[in-house]
Order: structure tokens, then C-alpha cells, then sequence
């Protein structure tokens, strides 16, 4: 591939470096984040290894920097909804979840390396910086969702974001298995009930948080 000349101004730069990112993203699409090399982005990217290094200092660092992006731009889109919704019943926040939610597969894939391999390789300081922006919209959007439905408990609503946040890391990657499980799995006499659909189930566990909550204001109700 084509090397391009040193960015120089501003814009050159910008432009460079959402090339070295877009180029990452596409390998992320048929590849797992360990399988991908910062020459494998750089090659694609048609810039020199070491040009790469001059944007970010590691391949963690970079995708780091995609997640953060990924979640801010759910949230807002989160909070656009939420703050124009009332007495939103159980079903219709599952709709409005599967709308925001339902087909994000880059943050959910992102997600899955979150705690395990990206927050252990960068900077403590853009860690503490991730982890306070999050407490500061988990917190906004929990509240637009606890104002939108009386289903969802007062001050839950932060609790219930972690929960999903927490089901896209277990249930992504065991609807996502290597080739040899997906091999056992379709092959071997019985193991096809660990075969599973990662948006059926996500909704499903969803549905059941909110159901428990549904269930427990009507007890309050009645016995009130």
C-alpha cells in the first residue's frame, strides 16, 4: 500500500489519525483484538509503523480512545430519548433499549476488553479520567430513565446501566465463541444448548430485572 507523506498541519493530522482508527476498526470487524498488530493498522492505514507511535503510544491506547467514544455516543443518545419519555411501561423500555442498544456490536465487542486488557495498559491518569466521566453520565442517564417510568426504582437507575454494561461482557463473549467451541458445539452430540443468541438472551436478562421490579411495586401497592 501507498506510504502517505509526514501530516503537518492541524487538519492533516486529524485526518491521519482517523485513518489509523478507521483502519483499526476494520480489522476489529473479522478479527480479535489480540490477532491485530500496530503494523497490521499502520499497513492498512498506509503509514509506516513508527508513524503510528507518533499518534498513540500503544495498540490499547487507541482502542481505548474508540470506547470512550462509543459510550459517550450512546449515553447521548440515551439521554435524547429518555428525556422526552413518561410513564414508559416495562415493554416499552425494552423497545427503546433495543433501539440504542440493540445494534451497537462495536461497543459491545469493545466492551468485552474493557476491564480485562485495555484498562490494564494505559495511563492511570486516562483511566481516572474514563472512570469519572462515567460515574458523571451513568449517573444523568440513570436519572432520565428513572424520571421516564415508575418501573424502574428511584436511584436504580445508574445500578440498572452497570448491569447491562456487566451482561454485554459475560454474555457477548460466550455468544461469540473461537472456532474450535463453535466446532464442539455444532458437532458434538448435546452441545448445542451452549449455543446462544447474544441479543435474544441480553433482552431476556433485561426483561427479567425489570419484571422483578414490576412485580415488587405491585406487591407494595397492593399491600399498601
Amino acid at each position: 500500500m501507498k506510504k502517505h507523506k509526514r501530516a503537518r498541519s492541524t487538519e492533516q493530522k486529524s485526518e491521519r489519525r482517523e485513518a489509523i482508527i478507521a483502519s483499526a476498526l476494520k480489522l476489529f470487524e473479522s478479527k480479535t483484538f489480540q490477532q491485530i498488530s500496530v503494523a497490521d493498522i499502520a499497513r492498512r492505514a498506509g503509514i509506516g509503523k513508527g508513524t503510528f507511535f507518533l499518534y498513540y503510544k500503544t495498540k490499547e491506547e487507541l482502542f481505548f480512545s474508540v470506547i470512550r467514544t462509543e459510550f459517550q455516543t450512546w449515553l447521548d443518545a440515551m439521554d435524547a430519548m429518555f428525556s422526552e419519555k413518561r410513564n414508559v411501561t416495562k415493554e416499552g423500555l425494552l423497545a427503546l433499549f433495543n433501539e440504542v442498544l440493540g445494534n451497537r456490536s462495536l461497543l459491545a465487542k469493545l466492551i468485552t476488553i474493557q476491564y480485562t486488557v485495555l484498562e490494564n495498559n494505559v495511563a492511570y491518569a486516562d483511566i481516572l479520567d474514563f472512570k469519572r466521566m462515567m460515574i458523571e453520565r451513568l449517573t444523568r442517564t440513570g436519572r432520565l430513565i428513572e424520571e421516564s417510568s415508575s418501573v424502574v426504582p428511584p436511584g436504580q437507575g445508574f445500578r440498572l446501566i452497570m448491569w447491562m454494561y456487566a451482561m454485554v461482557i459475560g454474555l457477548f463473549q460466550m455468544a461469540s465463541p473461537s472456532q474450535k467451541l463453535a466446532r464442539i458445539y455444532t458437532q458434538e452430540p448435546g452441545m448445542t444448548k451452549f449455543l446462544m443468541n447474544f441479543k435474544e438472551e441480553y433482552f431476556e436478562m433485561l426483561r427479567a430485572i425489570l419484571s422483578g421490579w414490576e412485580n415488587a411495586q405491585a406487591k407494595h401497592l397492593r399491600k399498601g
